[in-house]
């Protein structure tokens, strides 16, 4: 009796048989996916970029534009990838080969097919950046696979065909969890290059480097911060220690920005710069226009401006629920209170500026106010000038249970304030 071979299995695995897809195809079906996706994939970037699109074609020759349209570009290559791996997963082919009826087939297809197919995608668009020479490597391979299909070991095919599949599942989830931490990886250190750049080109940091270089800005605003610049300007302007033009300035750089949520402040600066007075009503209404009095600070101050009501904005700028700090928030808390007679609060708000002492211009105002303050103390209190500070700490010596005038103490703190901050000019 024969005994059949138990090693013997009657099953056996067909050979695959590939069928290249045609090089016409192959072009034919990339013209049909860029066609069909490039149409969704810019309207995404369109959303996404709006500002950056609208600046470019307001401003075609701005600096930044040349780095908007390398990161646009390297966006709109990745993205479009993706979009043809998706349909890749669903139909194992893009829209165009779809249509032609060819497709892929993985030689291995396990859990890293879809990880080296977009990574074939990437390849296949730099290969234009050689001139397109890589295409040519399809002419030298019996399976017309060019070099990024050897990569990604990947044919394309006209019929589809089962492969033979080998799995390592123990080995694979160790390379799965590699992949994804990777991709994490470079999808978080990608898009954080991205919005940082894209951020500079918002805020035209190249054009502003550039007109800084030119002498386009005023000499006094170099240590304020490059978003609180055009605040600064127009607190220094509100007393006297900044131009109208440099004001101007910097003002119309933040109109050509082109960013709606800084028009508030820059419309109430051009009201303070114009002569003439329809001019100046025109840009304090525009200042207002589509803002919220709550959240913009310009609209606030432009209303109170044009409406002369003070004390609504003094106490806007006072409550703590509304965010406002900085620079012109806190030299019009002084001003505002001296209109309004707060004569406390006056000084409470005028110790508070100390805290940019590190600014020249700053420095000169409050010496300027110290010294206007000790001309009407002179004028009102008709204070004796011939006691110096030595006869006062004299006088409370010998006698402490004796009041000191009050006129001589207040001379004296204020002369050593004016020249602390003399020293300092």
């Amino acid at each position: 009796m024969v005994f059949q071979d138990i090693n013997y299995s009657q099953i056996q695995v067909p050979e695959k048989t590939i069928h290249p897809a045609k090089i016409i195809d192959r072009v034919f079906s990339f013209v049909i996916d860029y066609l069909v996706i490039s149409p969704f994939v810019m309207f995404a970037l369109y959303l996404v970029f709006n500002n950056g699109f609208v600046f470019a074609k307001n401003n075609p020759l701005a600096p930044e534009n040349d780095l908007f349209y390398v990161l646009m570009v390297t966006a709109f290559l990745l993205l479009f990838s993706l979009v043809q791996l998706l349909f890749v997963e669903i139909w194992r082919a893009t829209p165009g080969q779809y249509f032609l009826k060819i497709r892929f087939e993985f030689d291995e297809v396990n859990s890293m097919s879809m990880v080296r197919l977009y990574f074939r995608q990437i390849l296949f668009w730099f290969s234009f950046a050689f001139l397109g020479i890589p295409f040519l490597s399809v002419l030298t391979n019996k399976r017309r696979r060019t070099f990024y299909d050897q990569v990604a070991d990947v044919s394309v095919v006209t019929a589809k065909a089962e492969a033979f599949t080998f799995t390592f599942e123990h080995e694979f989830k160790y390379w799965r969890a590699l992949v994804a931490t990777l991709t994490v990886f470079f999808v978080f250190i990608f898009s954080t290059f991205v919005w940082t750049n894209y951020k500079n080109i918002v805020n035209r940091s190249i054009s502003f480097a550039q007109l800084q270089d030119k002498k386009f800005f005023c000499d006094g605003l170099e240590s304020f911060e490059y978003a609180k610049r055009l605040e600064a300007a127009v607190a220094l302007n509100l007393v006297n220690q900044l131009s109208d033009e440099c004001l101007n300035r910097e003002a119309d750089f933040v109109l050509w920005k082109q960013k709606y949520d800084s028009y508030s402040m820059a419309y109430y600066a051009k009201s303070l710069t114009t002569d003439d007075n329809e001019k100046e009503a025109k840009y304090l209404t525009q200042a207002c226009e589509g803002q919220s009095e709550d959240k913009s600070l310009g609209c606030r101050i432009a209303k109170a401006f044009e409406s002369q009501q003070f004390e609504a904005l003094y106490q806007s700028l006072t409550d703590e629920t509304v965010m406002s700090e900085g620079l012109l928030t806190d030299v019009l808390k002084y001003e505002i209170a001296l209109k309004l007679d707060k004569t406390d609060e006056a000084e409470a708000n005028f110790e508070n500026l100390a805290q940019y002492n590190h600014l020249k211009p700053v420095r000169k105002y409050q010496l300027l106010e110290m010294l206007a303050e000790g001309d009407v103390v002179e004028e009102n209190q008709r204070a004796p000038a011939s006691v110096s500070d030595n006869e006062i700490e004299a006088y409370t010596k010998v006698k402490p249970e004796a009041e000191v005038p009050e006129t001589q103490i207040l001379k004296s703190q204020r002369h050593g304030k004016i020249m602390e901050l003399l020293e300092n000019l």
